[in-house]
């Protein structure tokens, strides 16, 4: 099954492949780092109302993408999120679980 969340944050990683896909005929109106933001800031929205499957997540390298916009999160710490959960056999059972992943590496 495609997750389209995974594949659009995948677009709007480090090159910014997203910027090449013609979404609006005006968006060559609006600066690039300024469309960048408003994707970003729309992706933020979307995972918050979505959420993230963190085992599929965890299992699957091709889906890690969307974990850097969880609110709160950024990055760097979902980098630090995904080493901590590799750790741990690639599985979190419970929130309990995860929240000690939380608090021991972030």
């Amino acid at each position: 099954a495609l997750d389209p969340l995974a594949i659009v944050a995948v677009l709007l990683g480090r090159k910014k492949e997203v910027l090449s896909l013609r979404m609006h005929e005006l968006q060559d109106r609006l600066p690039s780092e300024q469309l960048v933001t408003r994707l970003e800031q729309t992706l933020i929205t979307a995972v918050a109302q979505v959420g993230v499957d963190i085992n599929a997540i965890a299992a699957n390298p091709w889906r890690q993408a969307p974990l850097q916009f969880v609110p709160g999160l950024g990055p760097r710490k979902a980098r630090q999120l995904l080493a901590s959960i590799a750790a741990n056999d690639n599985h979190i059972k419970t929130r309990m679980d995860l929240l000690k992943q939380v608090s021991n590496r972030l």
